[in-house]
């Protein structure tokens, strides 16, 4: 019997890579009120900035910071006002948040689990104040009984801290316990070794319960109540 489903946010509620182009694009435009910068300029010094972070700060939620990404690009361009990287920053994530878009059969997932009394949890790397905004943009405040972020943990997924920690505020045994996530390494993998269930959506793989879409997902969840 499933006490509690478990979700992952980024590119399982909804498709990521709209989004990310569309707060980089804003991004590349917002610098060039400092320095004419060509798109394609921006996108290597981005990836420079995102190596450099990431070789810093890896397996932390501080390695996604979009406002680190731009601080360092302002360093790498020669541009020295703090308000270049404020502003940014700010425009990446209002650009991206005015591109997501629920995929369909979200909602009617979160009313079968709901219906029955079972707990929704979401484990999700990267900041809490960005989580949360999401969480409010795809119209779920309030959905959630319990929300995990990798900034609170202080490791991401797959380290167990991620999984552990939200079963223990939704107070649900790992056993009784599904994770419903895109990525087979960090959501997959990582559940299984807490000992809960899982399901990858949107692809298929070897070893594991997969659904295509939530339709598909909805008929996973139903035979396992």
């Amino acid at each position: 019997m499933i006490q509690a489903v478990v979700f992952d946010i980024d590119n399982t509620l909804y498709e990521y890579e709209p989004c990310h182009q569309a707060g980089s694009s804003a991004m590349s435009q917002a610098m060039c009120r400092y320095r004419r910068t060509e798109p394609e300029e921006f996108q290597r010094l981005l990836r420079q900035a995102k190596t450099d972070i990431k070789e810093k700060l890896e397996n932390t939620a501080a390695c996604h910071n979009r406002m680190l990404y731009a601080q360092r690009i302002c360093e790498l361009a020669g541009i020295r006002e703090a308000s270049a990287a404020l502003e940014m920053y700010n425009v990446y994530w209002d650009a991206f948040l005015r591109q997501m878009k629920l995929y369909d059969g979200v909602n009617e997932v979160f009313s079968f689990l709901k219906a029955r009394r079972i707990n929704i949890g979401f484990c999700t790397d990267l900041t809490a104040n960005i989580q949360m905004r999401k969480i409010v943009k795809l119209g779920l405040d309030g959905i959630p009984d319990a929300v995990v972020t990798s900034e609170e943990c202080g490791r991401e997924k797959p380290d167990k801290s991620m999984f552990l920690s939200i079963l223990k505020k939704l107070e649900a045994a790992p056993e009784s316990s599904v994770m419903v996530g895109d990525d087979y390494g960090k959501d997959i993998c990582g559940a299984k070794a807490c000992g809960m269930g899982a399901v990858l959506i949107g692809a298929a793989r070897c070893g594991c319960d997969c659904a295509a879409d939530f339709s598909e997902l909805l008929t996973i969840l139903a035979g396992g109540i």
